[in-house]
């Protein structure tokens, strides 16, 4: 389910020269994935004559405030009192002002649930290795003499098989990013057939995932030994015109299986291209994704390849927004 707050608003009755200000409360509720308590407080001192103390409005909640504020009231002893409510009430001296006030309130919480959308997808951006890197468990080679030439496994029989087949339908699946639209029926699968799934992003934000699947390999062998599989996605992005220094970037393409889950990403942050479709190739004759295959694991109707799409903040500098189609995929089994 996607993020999303609703903002309610109520002002006073306010007549010119015979009133002298308006009360203004703004309600935040049905909040999806986030908070509805985003509107910072901090505690005034208490007052000296009544013993009285009442906290007041500061501003729309940041990410890290949301996260350090409590709701409802502050942490007792807690040096300055900040707390969270899902209101604001406030005394405003005109009209123009109530409008300037929840047009600032409506873009801060906008804001907010965007840095949240983007905060949820985490894209490697460095590495720093100090002292000795130790090699995976797994890569360690072992400390016997290497085998000899008689123990040495043979080299397998007969040649290389293929077996080519497209996806019959895609999915977004739901969670962080933005969802993917489809036009037409069961979207961009199979290749070329005019319909599509699409994603408009704006700066810093990522799409959802896309899962294309319904791959028909039933006619693959069943005591076939997979030695490769490779993939083709066919994308673009519509808007390219041009040489940009920014683009939307295909961030993840891995294999996906109902009961393996997604296999290791194959994306390299590459450009989506455009404005045409153009296939993306990944995997190969004899690349297996890291992962050991069955006929019996292929042949399930929900294996398929899975694909997210960015578009960096830097792009804000020239592009307003992108809008990528997925025109569906196509995965070859190659095999003995």
């Amino acid at each position: 389910m996607a993020r999303g707050i609703r903002l309610n608003w109520a002002a006073s009755r306010y007549v010119f020269g015979k009133h002298d200000g308006i009360r203004l409360r703004i309600t935040a509720s049905d909040a999806c994935e986030m908070a509805n308590e985003v509107f910072a407080y901090r505690m005034r001192p208490i007052n000296p004559e009544t013993g009285e103390q009442a906290g007041f409005f500061s501003h729309i909640c940041s990410p890290v405030d949301l996260e350090e504020y409590p709701a409802a009231e502050p942490v007792s002893g807690q040096r300055p009192e900040w707390f969270r409510l899902p209101y604001v009430d406030l005394l405003i001296r005109s009209v123009s002002e109530v409008e300037e006030l929840i047009e600032a309130v409506v873009d801060d919480v906008r804001r907010l649930k965007r840095t949240l959308d983007v905060m949820d997808t985490v894209i490697p951006s460095g590495q720093e290795d100090i002292g000795d890197i130790c090699p995976p468990a797994s890569s360690v080679s072992s400390t016997s003499s290497a085998p000899s030439e008689s123990s040495a496994p043979s080299e397998p029989e007969g040649p290389v098989q293929t077996i080519t087949a497209s996806g019959t339908n895609e999915q977004s699946v739901a969670g962080v990013g933005s969802p993917w639209l489809q036009h037409g029926t069961g979207a961009g699968s199979p290749l070329s057939d005019g319909n599509y799934s699409f994603n408009t992003l704006y700066p810093a934000f990522s799409s959802q995932l896309l899962v294309i699947k319904g791959f028909d390999f039933s006619e693959l062998p069943d005591d076939a030994d997979i030695v490769g599989i490779s993939t083709r996605l066919a994308i673009r992005w519509v808007e390219q015109d041009g040489d940009l220094s920014f683009c939307p970037q295909l961030t993840f393409m891995a294999l996906h299986h109902p009961e393996i889950g997604l296999i290791e990403s194959e994306a390299v942050d590459d450009c989506v291209p455009g404005p045409g479709f153009t296939s993306v190739d990944a995997g190969g004759a004899d690349d297996l994704w890291d992962e050991t295959w069955s006929p019996a694991l292929l042949k399930q109707g929900d294996f398929g390849l899975a694909v997210i799409v960015h578009l960096p903040i830097e792009a804000s500098t020239e592009i307003d927004l992108a809008t990528i189609q997925v025109d569906g995929a196509e995965i070859t089994l190659h095999y003995r």
